[in-house]
């Protein structure tokens, strides 16, 4: 058993209603008036994507944002300069995954509370404490806000594009090898190791797996499962103070990638990918992932994220300078390193 010592205080912020069902309207309408209560809402969206819910806030005050996919941390600090003021109760968010995110940062800057309501999902960020955003020096995961409430209408993600579900099918995929990877750098000595966020966040990706087909089928019974764990993760996140336990050598894969080709492919499929290969480093079933990916119709190989074989090689390379976060990838591996695991994991041809 570790040896027990003091962390000091560690204060676990969670969303006050988590909501997930088909036509949550009237539900979500009435939840942010009572939020927005003498003041007005800062409704934060995307060009066209909040379209389809947009009748959540009509009656109500509010002034709106509209953000660029995927957001600069100089647009939302900009944007949070521009609308500090007392008028505003409550940050609205509607749309992707990019304006989750600019929402929840949003809410942190100007210190009220957030309602997240994505139209897709495609990633984890929807409960969770982290916002990923533009930087001069490629993706940046900062500390925001946990929303105060999180309405997912599952006909409205039905409706999305089913390739948005499989991203967010590889986004919670990941958790396998992220959970692996913390605990590798609590070996080391490095990081302490949470063991109830980690066994949360490994049950989001249990969960998921066995529900593949359903997911793939897009059913709504599949993407509650999908909404359940992606919540979760996001709650995990909270409950460990970081992204640790969502987060490892494959998404520092995913970011190395994104930095050598930013508009390829999604978030949540390069992860998936990235997952493969580190399944395969850290001695889990990674033919299984596979599989289950593409069962889903997630991308499985550089082909399918619309890149070289070279770059796939190239962000392994590199993926161990994206932060000084420990895991398998930390010592470095050559390029025939990368080569040959590419090639193994049926990544490359």
């Amino acid at each position: 058993m570790n040896k027990e010592k003091s962390r000091g205080i560690h204060d676990v912020l969670l969303p006050e209603k988590v909501a997930i069902g088909p036509g949550l309207s009237d539900a979500a309408r009435d939840y942010i008036g009572g939020l927005a209560s003498g003041g007005r809402i800062l409704f934060v969206h995307g060009r066209s994507s909040y379209l389809k819910l947009s009748g959540i806030l009509s009656g109500l005050a509010l002034d709106d944002v509209e953000i660029d996919a995927p957001p600069s941390l100089a647009e939302v600090q900009a944007a949070s300069e521009r609308l500090r003021s007392p008028r505003y109760s409550v940050v609205v968010s509607i749309g992707g995954g990019s304006v989750i995110d600019a929402g929840k940062l949003l809410s942190s800057r100007l210190n009220i509370p957030s309602v997240s309501i994505p139209t897709s999902l495609s990633h984890d960020g929807i409960a969770s404490p982290r916002a990923s955003l533009r930087s001069n020096n490629g993706p940046a995961s900062m500390a925001a806000r946990v929303p105060r409430a999180v309405f997912v209408d599952l006909s409205v993600a039905m409706s999305s594009p089913h390739r948005f579900v499989a991203a967010g099918f590889g986004d919670t995929v990941a958790k396998k090898t992220a959970v692996l990877d913390w605990k590798l750098a609590s070996e080391k000595g490095v990081e302490e190791y949470g063991d109830y966020s980690a066994a949360l966040a490994e049950l989001s990706a249990e969960h998921v797996l066995r529900a593949s087909n359903y997911i793939a089928a897009g059913s709504e019974f599949g993407l509650r499962v999908l909404a359940e764990a992606l919540v979760s993760s996001g709650i995990a996140m909270a409950i460990a103070g970081s992204s640790r336990p969502a987060s490892g050598s494959e998404h520092l894969f995913a970011h190395a990638l994104q930095l050598l080709r930013p508009d390829a492919a999604l978030h949540g499929e390069m992860c998936g990918v990235g997952t493969i290969m580190m399944a395969k480093l850290h001695g889990i079933d990674w033919e299984q992932i596979r599989r289950s990916l593409q069962e889903v119709g997630a991308p499985v190989d550089a082909r399918g994220l619309g890149v070289a074989d070279v770059d796939v090689v190239r962000a392994l390379t590199i993926a161990n300078k994206i932060t000084n976060r420990y895991t398998i990838l930390s010592e470095g591996l050559s390029f025939d390193e990368a080569e040959k695991l590419a090639r193994s994991t049926g990544v490359i041809r």
